[in-house]
């Protein structure tokens, strides 16, 4: 169901208005596809679905701002959700909406103690999912909605048992490659075979000029996204994702297009038609003419390997008063030590001198 059947659904004709129309998503990091440019294939949609942005919403900036409105006016909030996940190349613009919505529901939520509905469509994954998707006061999910953040990928960060104040320190985060599946393109702005283990440099914040720091046990966390879009502007499903049968019946027939695909021919004997459904190239087929099929039943493998992994680690922000305190008192120890192991050599000397005397 489209964004435009949605709103018919629930709003009577001519008794709402959208906000910011002019709105448009831009290519600043200049994504390249399998098939043509990123942004040749937003203007087509546009002009294909007549508009301006996937399911009228903005990267997170038009949900912030329809939060902001109502929290401004005191009104109450419904938000339709649906997203089949970012590319890996668009992990860090999505972290951004994520924290940018969430702050903007936390004020309207916490502080306005207003109400807000999220209601979950298929797909509901990604971003929307670990941020604004859950935050809903009550949440609703369509039967058979598909809903889920990523899959489990491995991630793991090294960093110093302990640091000095306004020091550079590193967290060595390792991301694995993957060696039994195949890598068709790069895996973002950096290439994951090269790149699975990345040093960042960390300045530690110093309390002597900050005066919410404090000499303390502080946590580190790391995530580290992998994978591709599963839907295109218009709301269609990509090649990443799984393909169900859009009605019961028997495939009749199966035709294999000439750049890749299938177009799948299903005859629904209780109503006596025909309903073709189009395969794009990449995900495998697991029907096959003559056989029987249910609604909803898929009619393809899952290609998306993609997947979210996250860990964390602590770090403790040392006083170099501290440090140079235990240096002074082990120091002092060891000299006690060498000084009492001395006085018993002599102890010992004495007692021998006597002996013999």
């Amino acid at each position: 169901m489209s964004s435009s059947d949605r709103i018919e659904l629930f709003i009577d004709p001519g008794t709402w208005e959208p906000m910011d129309e002019d709105m448009v998503s831009t290519d600043p990091i200049e994504f390249h596809s399998e098939e043509e440019p990123y942004i040749d294939r937003i203007s087509f949609y546009q002009r294909k679905t007549g508009l301006t942005e996937a399911v009228q919403t903005g990267v997170g900036e038009k949900i912030t701002r329809l939060i902001e409105y109502a929290t401004n006016r005191s009104l109450h909030v419904i938000i339709v959700c649906a997203s089949g996940g970012a590319r890996m190349q668009e992990g860090s613009l999505s972290l951004m909406q994520m924290a940018k919505i969430s702050s903007a529901s936390y004020d309207y939520q916490s502080k306005k103690k207003l109400f807000y509905v999220s209601i979950l469509t298929s797909p509901t994954t990604g971003g929307v999912t670990a941020s604004f998707g859950m935050l809903g006061d009550i949440i609703i999910a369509e039967p058979n909605a598909y809903i889920a953040f990523a899959a489990n990928k491995p991630v793991d960060i090294e960093v110093p048992q302990a640091v000095l104040p306004n020091t550079v320190f590193e967290a060595v985060v390792r991301i694995p490659y993957d060696m039994q599946l195949k890598q068709v393109l790069a895996n973002g702005p950096i290439p994951g075979q090269k790149y699975s283990e990345i040093v960042f440099p960390i300045l530690s914040p110093d309390p002597a000029t900050k005066k919410d720091v404090h000499f303390l046990k502080y946590p580190i966390y790391v995530g580290g996204n992998r994978g591709r879009g599963q839907i295109y502007p218009d709301g269609s499903k990509s090649n990443n994702t799984v393909y169900n049968a859009t009605t019961a019946g028997i495939v009749s027939r199966i035709v294999r297009k000439e750049k890749g695909g299938y177009e799948i021919t299903i005859v629904d004997a209780s109503e006596g038609c025909q309903v073709v459904d189009i395969i794009p190239p990449g995900p495998e087929l697991l029907v096959s003419e003559g056989e029987s099929i249910k609604l909803d039943q898929p009619l393809t493998s899952n290609p998306n390997v993609g997947g979210f992994g996250q860990g964390d680690a602590e770090i403790v922000l040392q006083d170099p008063l501290r440090v140079q305190g235990l240096l002074l008192f082990l120091a002092s120890v060891i000299l006690a030590q060498i000084f009492l192991v001395l006085k018993k050599k002599q102890f010992e000397k004495v007692q021998l001198y006597e002996m013999n005397f």
